[in-house]
């Protein structure tokens, strides 16, 4: 037996017989040295950067079952934290941003689908503003989707334009509820506008 080994050997067996005191030590170490460590394993990190991620994606492919488990402990136990306004608000902008990459790429399907689907892109816009005014009613969705289509029927019957009219307005404090609103040719309600009559 050479030196490495006796060496490896002797190392081993000191470990062992005194493992909560060294694992003790450790802890208080990591303790009084936090911050230094911290940025120790930052710097490490970027000098390192493809080592890690590589290690990593290892890790988690050889390891698929238990990174799930822990991604849903962790899940879990940070929930709170991570449904912290900032979180959402980043969150938010992600979606505005892919929404709007989205608008642009598939600009004409979207046209497409509202004139096709007139009375649900209507009743959407109409919930979104009222989201927005804070009210919050209960409202009957089919009974609003089928004003929204009478309404697209009579102008197709009529060749008139009509529209779903809301009598008191959003902008003046109405709701979008199906007690608020009434079908009006559109020159009727474009003159109106924004007013109460």
């Amino acid at each position: 037996m050479d030196d490495k080994e006796l060496k490896k050997k002797y190392k081993a067996d000191y470990y062992r017989r005194n493992k909560d005191r060294i694992r003790e030590q450790q802890r208080i170490y990591r303790e009084q040295n936090h911050d230094s460590i911290t940025i120790q394993k930052k710097k490490d990190y970027l000098q390192n950067k493809e080592i890690y991620k590589h290690r990593t994606r290892q890790y988690q492919l050889s390891n698929k079952d238990k990174c799930q488990d822990y991604n849903k402990m962790y899940w879990q136990k940070e929930k709170d934290k991570m449904i912290d306004i900032v979180y959402k608000e980043t969150i938010l902008i992600k979606n505005r941003e892919k929404l709007k990459r989205y608008r642009q790429k598939h600009g004409d399907k979207i046209k497409q689908y509202k004139l096709l689907n007139s009375a649900k892109s209507n009743l959407y816009k109409s919930k979104r503003r009222c989201k927005q005014n804070q009210h919050s009613l209960p409202i009957n969705n089919k009974i609003i989707t089928t004003i929204y289509e009478t309404s697209r029927r009579i102008s197709n019957c009529l060749q008139i334009s009509f529209h779903v009219d809301h009598i008191i307005p959003i902008s003046k404090g109405g709701i979008h509820h199906e007690n608020n609103l009434q079908i009006l040719p559109a020159i009727i309600n474009l003159r109106k506008s924004a007013k109460i009559i």
